[in-house]
């Protein structure tokens, strides 16, 4: 008889807590949890979960490890390390098409998990590049699927015209993320803040009506991280929302640099521009239709 897999959960950032506890909400997975940081104010809106202080304990007592993965903290990092010295199965959920084995890794000292799940295809062939000897699954993306569920039950139709009259730019961390993995502010070629002042730039060329920007910080992010921009114009608002799908239906375009949260809006038919300036590197989402500023103004 086949023991039955109970999970020990580990997360930090918000990227891989949405995917991952929207699988865990949507399957039948037995799960102990240790969350950190913004995810866990993620898994907590979503399941009703008992937060263990430690991940040594769950982890004893579980039969398989499943963590996201993270650039702001150690905690997966340990937790995947602790795992391989009990000889526990370890699953890692990447939430992005970048930087796998670098999310792994911390001062030069690498972990390979057992599996690795990803929740598309191209994922998959970026995960099976870097990982030939770890088996690869695509697990159905929980995550967009609620999203399109919320559309369909509440028969909301979305659309890019004048019906909502707002501009919704989606922040990321940029910085600290470079600073944290490569120890380089401008690993990239450029921060947040070069990405919202080209953006500012640019704008007027789009020749786009709009009532308000609103400002939505990553969850990682303050609010007073982008109150400066305020000063700069009295159509610029920071959103006070808890749901990215709220402030994206009330939006008709969506700016950003590299983040799902642009997969998000583009899935739910908005018109979605990329804000990288012409210094940084290309952006990795995988995702055709989504205006890239810096190669066409």
């Amino acid at each position: 008889m086949n023991q039955k897999k109970k999970y020990a959960v580990i997360s930090h950032d918000a990227g891989g807590a949405e995917l991952l506890s929207s699988l865990i909400h949507d399957t039948d997975l037995d799960c102990n949890y240790c969350i950190r940081g913004p995810a866990k104010n993620i898994f907590k809106n979503k399941l009703k979960i008992k937060n263990a202080r430690n991940f040594e304990k769950i982890i004893e007592s579980s039969t398989r490890v499943l963590c996201t993965s993270s650039w702001e903290s150690d905690h997966e990092y340990k937790a995947i390390k602790y795992a391989k010295k009990t000889k526990k199965h370890t699953i890692v959920l990447f939430d992005h098409w970048v930087f796998y084995k670098e999310r792994l890794t911390r001062r030069n000292s690498f972990v390979i998990p057992d599996e690795i799940w990803v929740v598309d295809k191209y994922a998959k062939e970026i995960a099976s590049k870097q990982f030939p000897m770890v088996r690869i699954k695509i697990k159905k993306n929980y995550f967009l699927k609620n999203f399109q569920n919320y559309l369909s039950s509440n028969h909301t139709k979305v659309n890019t015209n004048t019906n909502t009259n707002n501009i919704l730019y989606v922040c990321e961390p940029i910085k600290s993320h470079a600073i944290k993995m490569f120890n380089n502010a401008f690993y990239f070629g450029y921060d947040e803040f070069e990405a919202l002042s080209f953006f500012l730039k640019t704008l007027p060329k789009l020749k786009i009506k709009y009532n308000k920007i609103i400002i939505r910080p990553h969850p990682s992010e303050s609010k007073m991280k982008y109150s400066y921009l305020k000063k700069i114009s009295n159509k610029i608002f920071i959103s006070n929302s808890k749901s990215l799908i709220n402030d994206i239906l009330s939006s008709h375009s969506v700016f950003g640099c590299d983040t799902m949260a642009m997969v998000v809006a583009k899935k739910l038919k908005k018109k979605v521009y990329c804000t990288i300036p012409k210094s940084g590197k290309d952006p990795s989402i995988p995702i055709n239709g989504i205006i890239r500023l810096n190669k066409n103004y």
